[in-house]
């Protein structure tokens, strides 16, 4: 996956990163819309916490492999 200028690769380092994100900037995510483009699913979010310019409006980027598992994600 891809979040702040950096890959994060492996189900282990994906959950780090997603527990310490957590903890460091108490987010929150609320949907606000979903759609899929280009073989992709794209969310749309409003994401809160403590982190400077909340809340923003992220938008998720999510490919999912043949198994249907995530297969990747990039966040904007």
């Amino acid at each position: 996956m891809r979040d702040e200028g950096r890959e994060i690769i492996g189900t282990d380092a994906i959950r780090a990163w997603k527990a310490e994100t957590s903890a460091k900037y108490h987010v929150t995510a609320e949907p606000l819309e979903s759609y899929a483009d280009a073989g992709r699913t794209i969310v749309v979010a409003k994401v809160s916490g403590t982190f400077t310019g909340s809340p923003l409006r992220l938008t998720y980027r999510f490919g999912l492999s043949a198994d249907g598992r995530i297969g990747s994600l990039a966040i904007q």
